[in-house]
């Protein structure tokens, strides 16, 4: 069950991504400004998440997130 947890959470990661590509393509941004976009619309709301609920960052302690969401961004 943790695998499959762990694997819908890369899913999500990888598809806020792409969304928040595709937000960023429509208003004409550049490259790094999408890329800075997607990243952020696939890491903001967990990163706000755990650190209101003061436990470590998701992303900071598995950096496949951040790796997935910069390969899909």
């Amino acid at each position: 069950m943790e695998a499959l947890l762990y694997w819908v959470g890369m899913a999500a990661v990888a598809v806020n991504a792409v969304t928040g590509v595709l937000d960023s393509g429509r208003k004409q941004m550049d490259l790094i400004g999408a890329m800075l976009v997607g990243v952020a619309t696939a890491l903001g709301g967990g990163t706000v998440r755990d650190l209101l609920l003061d436990r470590n960052v998701f992303w900071v302690v598995d950096q496949t997130y951040l790796i997935a969401a910069l390969g899909t961004g």
